[in-house]
C-alpha cells in the first residue's frame, strides 16, 4: 500500500486544536494522556527487566528506611 507523507508544523497543530470545541479538546487530552501513560509504564517495565532487584535488596532498603523514620520520630 503506498504511503503519503505530510509535513505539518507544530503551529498548525496548535491552531487546529484551538479551533476544536472544548469537548473535543478534552477528549483529545484524555486520549493523549492514555498514550503517554502507556508509554511511561512500558518504559518502567523495560527498566525493571534490565535492573532486577532481589527481595533481599528490597528488605535491606525497607529496613534502612524504617530505621531512619524511627530515629527521626524519636527526636
Amino acid at each position: 500500500m503506498p504511503q503519503i507523507a505530510i509535513e505539518i508544523k507544530p503551529e498548525q497543530i496548535e491552531q487546529a486544536i484551538r479551533q476544536m470545541s472544548p469537548a473535543e479538546q478534552k477528549e483529545l487530552e484524555r486520549k493523549l494522556w492514555a498514550i503517554r501513560m502507556d508509554r511511561l509504564v512500558s518504559k518502567m517495565r523495560k527498566n525493571a527487566q534490565k535492573n532486577k532487584v532481589t527481595q533481599a535488596q528490597i528488605n535491606r532498603i525497607c529496613e534502612r528506611v524504617r530505621q531512619e523514620l524511627y530515629e527521626k520520630n524519636r527526636r
